[in-house]
């Protein structure tokens, strides 16, 4: 019976480690940290123990920061859920270099993400590379075009045809017709109005990727006492509850903590 028992739970043990190379063989929800300020083991490498999460908070324009400061390097994060051609966790970072040596941060190697959901089950997320958010946003601004383009030229080509009213009289009675007649100079027109609209249209897009392209994090070198500032991506996921960041400094591993639980 116990040679039973010991089969069964080595079973269970590897089912749950395979799904995450750290995770603790006892249980995949990790209940053990809904409420406390540490870190999932899926975060952890080899050599980590279980270190706090970042406490220190500091408010900006009424935003919350968070801020973790290791070795001589200063990591302050603030997150936002905000729609940005979709619904995106923005994690927006600040990485101080206070060492005598300069140090290479490349956010989708040095930065990792964990949702805890409603039910306490892990999903890791994917953090969009600059050029990855960069391909996502086109590709919707390209079928917006597509389909505003269908659209002002059915509208145009409706727009020639113009509707009268005149009445007749026979033999006492009177008739009302509805005479359709088309005009190509009001055609024409409204044809002009709407190029000029979805040029617009793509200046606006082109000028929203610039910006977004202006402030995402990519990779850099950091220089001594030098620093870094920019934004990365995660599409949101409406369960989810709490969110674990880790990042990844010259090996320097800072973490934090957010609630992201719908109010």
């Amino acid at each position: 019976m116990n040679k039973i028992l010991f089969i069964i739970m080595a079973c269970l043990c590897a089912s749950c480690a395979s799904k995450y190379q750290y995770a603790p063989a006892v249980s995949c929800k990790y209940p053990q940290y809904r409420s406390e300020n540490y870190i999932p083991y899926v975060l952890l490498t080899k050599d980590d123990t279980l270190p706090k999460v970042a406490s220190d908070i500091e408010y900006r324009d009424g935003k919350e920061w968070f801020i973790s400061i290791k070795d001589k390097y200063i990591v302050e994060a603030n997150l936002e859920i905000t729609y940005n051609y979709g619904k995106v966790y923005q994690l927006n970072l600040l990485i101080k270099n206070c060492n005598n040596k300069s140090i290479l941060f490349e956010p989708c190697g040095n930065i990792d993400a964990v949702l805890i959901d409603r039910k306490g089950e892990l999903e890791k997320l994917c953090i969009y590379s600059s050029d990855d958010f960069l391909k996502k946003i086109k590709k919707q601004q390209t079928l917006a075009l597509v389909l505003q383009g269908i659209s002002s030229g059915v509208n145009s080509f409706s727009a020639g045809y113009q509707s009268n009213y005149t009445t007749s009289r026979v033999d006492g009675y009177t008739y009302t017709h509805n005479v359709v007649s088309y005009n190509p100079a009001v055609a024409n027109m409204a044809n002009t109005l709407s190029r000029i609209e979805l040029r617009q249209m793509g200046k606006d897009m082109e000028e929203d990727r610039r910006v977004i392209e202006c402030g995402y994090l990519k990779k850099n070198t950091i220089h001594s006492n030098f620093g870094i500032a920019g934004f990365v991506n995660m599409k949101r996921k409406s369960r989810g509850t709490v969110l674990y960041i880790s990042v990844s400094v010259d090996s320097t591993i800072h973490y934090f903590k957010f609630n992201v639980k719908p109010l």
